[in-house]
C-alpha cells in the first residue's frame, strides 16, 4: 500500500476517484456534461470518511466555507444517485454510486472500504448507468430552519 500517496492526497483525486470521475464525465453530453466537468474542476476538497466507503466532494473558499458556483449546478437541486456502477480491481467486483446534492456532485459511496483499492492499478469502471434525472429541473424539500448548502448564517 502506498502509504505517502494516501497522506498526502488531501484535496486531490486519487486513482479510484479520478476513474470514476471520467467515466461518468466521459458518458455524459452537451449541457450534462458541461456543467460537470465545471463541477469536477471546481472540487477543491475531498474528504474520506473513516473506512473510505463514503468519499465527499466539496468546493471550498476562504474561509473554509462550502461554495459551489451556481451556474455550474444541474437543474436537479435534490438529492439524487448520479452515477452507478462497478469497480473491478483485484479480481473483485465493488458496487459504486456517485451521488449528487444541491445540483453537484457530492459523494461516491460503496458498501465495502474503498481504501484497499484507492491506489490500485488497473482498476476499470464496468456496469455504469447515468441517471436520467439529471437535467430535470427538481428542487430539494426544503426543511425549516437548516441552511442550504451555500447559505451561511450571520451572512
Amino acid at each position: 500500500m502506498n502509504w505517502k500517496a494516501i497522506l498526502t492526497s488531501a484535496g486531490r483525486f486519487t486513482p479510484l476517484e479520478r476513474i470514476i470521475l471520467d467515466a461518468v464525465g466521459g458518458r455524459l453530453s452537451g449541457q450534462a456534461k458541461a456543467l460537470f466537468d465545471r463541477q469536477k474542476a471546481e472540487i477543491n476538497h475531498v474528504q474520506r470518511l473513516p473506512g473510505w466507503d463514503e468519499i465527499d466532494f466539496y468546493a471550498l473558499r476562504f474561509p473554509r466555507r462550502v461554495r459551489w458556483n451556481p451556474r455550474n449546478a444541474f437543474p436537479n437541486k435534490s438529492e439524487f444517485i448520479l452515477a452507478a456502477c462497478s469497480i473491478k480491481a483485484n479480481g473483485n467486483r465493488i458496487p459504486i454510486t456517485l451521488s449528487a446534492v444541491g445540483g453537484h456532485v457530492f459523494s461516491i459511496e460503496a458498501k465495502s472500504p474503498l481504501r484497499p483499492i484507492a491506489f490500485a492499478r488497473g482498476l476499470a469502471v464496468e456496469d455504469l448507468s447515468i441517471s436520467e434525472e439529471i437535467m430535470v429541473e427538481h428542487t430539494a424539500p426544503s426543511i425549516p430552519g437548516m441552511a442550504t448548502m451555500d447559505s451561511h448564517p450571520g451572512e
